[in-house]
């Protein structure tokens, strides 16, 4: 069975997915990062303050891409705004940190 979802209800829908993550949001002087545990030394989204530049881990973006049947560039796109809506920030451009970690430090 195939659902049409509009681009409103699936942003809405991922968000949900998201928020239900519990990612443990961390800030330094410079940046924020979203944990999924508290014990993590990586995180799966960073924003830099200073410029609002935001570097998402690629398999969170591979993880909603494949659980939601969507494209990269919507689950990014998707995933900026969930950004952009708990930090109350409006992000500047973004980065996919491709086969590397973003360290907390």
């Amino acid at each position: 069975m195939k659902f049409l979802i509009t681009e409103n209800k699936l942003d809405s829908i991922i968000f949900k997915y998201l928020e239900n993550k519990n990612f443990i949001i961390k800030e330094n002087i410079t940046e924020y990062y979203f944990l999924e545990d508290e014990s993590d030394r990586s995180s799966k989204i960073k924003i830099m303050k200073d410029d609002a530049v935001c570097f998402i881990d690629y398999d969170l973006i591979k993880e909603i891409q494949s659980f939601f049947s969507v494209e990269t560039n919507t689950s990014k796109d998707i995933i900026t705004r969930y950004v952009e809506n708990v930090l109350n920030i409006e992000v500047s451009r973004f980065y996919l940190a491709n086969n590397f970690n973003l360290w907390i430090g």
